[in-house]
């Protein structure tokens, strides 16, 4: 099994902060703060918003979560080693990422 990898915390937080105002700023006041950042099980890390427009396809919706992964992924290293995923149930749209199994978070 190889070593355990970690991420931190403070670091992630701040860069996915940066990737949630910059589409925040795209999306022209579509999606209504507040944002959560945070990690959800099973393994999906990232942010959630609720209460979006009923228009947000799935499509769609991975297409915004594999733009922030790509801005998280350019400033907190070993980030890019994981997938952009999408999780959509009744009002909570999550993006983010699956991290691997031997990823822990740091503070």
């Amino acid at each position: 099994m190889a070593d355990p990898r970690s991420l931190s915390v403070k670091e992630l937080t701040a860069a996915t902060q940066k990737a949630v105002a910059r589409i925040t700023e795209q999306q022209k006041g579509r999606f209504k703060p507040p944002y959560i950042l945070g990690y959800f099980p099973p393994h999906l890390c990232g942010f959630m918003i609720r209460n979006v427009d009923a228009d947000l396809t799935h499509g769609e919706a991975r297409r915004i979560a594999a733009d922030a992964f790509k801005e998280i992924a350019g400033q907190v290293a070993g980030v890019d080693q994981f997938k952009p995923a999408v999780l959509i149930k009744d009002d909570l749209t999550t993006m983010g990422f699956f991290p691997t199994n031997d990823v822990f978070f740091k503070e």
